[in-house]
Order: C-alpha cells, then structure tokens, then sequence
C-alpha cells in the first residue's frame, strides 16, 4: 500500500475495526487514493511508465491520452466509496462538529431525505 493509501487505512481505522463489509470498502479506497497519486505524477510528468518491448517485432506502441479521464473516473469512485464509508461508520473520518452537522440534517431518513432536498433545490432553481 502506498502513502496515501496508508494513511487513509489508518485514519479509518484508529477508532477500532470496522464491519466486514466497510472493510473491503476501505481497502478498495485505498487503492484507488495510491493510484489518484501514481496518475497525478504521470501526469505532472514525474512518473513514466516502464516498457517491455514486443519480442518478435520488436515495437512498443504507446497511449497516453486516457489518464486525464481515467483519473477523473478514480476520483470519482473514491468519492463514492468514502461516502458510503462514512454513512456505514456513522461518520468516522469526519470532525466531530461536521459529523452533528451531518445527522441533523439527515434526520431520521438519511438518503430519502437527501433526495428529497436535491430533488427541491432543482425544482427551485429551475423555477
């Protein structure tokens, strides 16, 4: 595991173990914050990839213009799986203040209430 990953895995984890589940999702979060980081240095230009050539012909054929993407598609992802990693911790990782914030305006609901409050921002401002 990488630095980034690393210190994710133990901020996560510094309270106790987490359920089964949550687990596999924290190691999945881990590994996509350790290859944000190796695609954020390749395209910084800091990190190369390493070729092989093609024995029998003897080519290298070299694509570089999906990283940019998938890097988006990562980041993606990792916010997806830390949100639900939050909603099944009950908020560890969070500061405590963000985490009263956070059950205040989830009310007893959680995701129906979020909908509900998406679904009334877009209704007012396409009105």
């Amino acid at each position: 595991m990488g630095a980034s990953g690393a210190r994710l895995w133990r901020e996560m984890t510094e309270d106790g173990s987490l359920p089964p589940m949550a687990m596999v999702l924290l190691l999945e979060a881990c590994r996509i914050a350790d290859r944000l980081d190796q695609l954020d240095r390749q395209l910084q230009g800091e990190a190369w990839l390493e070729f092989q050539q093609d024995e029998e012909s003897g080519s290298v054929v070299v694509v570089m213009d999906k990283a940019l993407a998938e890097a988006r598609q990562q980041a993606t992802a990792f916010k997806q799986i830390v949100a639900e990693l939050r909603q099944a911790s009950g908020g560890r990782g969070k500061s405590k203040a963000s985490q009263g914030e956070k059950r205040s305006e989830r009310g007893a609901n959680g995701i129906a209430d979020l909908t509900s409050r998406i679904a009334s921002r877009r209704s007012s401002s396409a009105g």
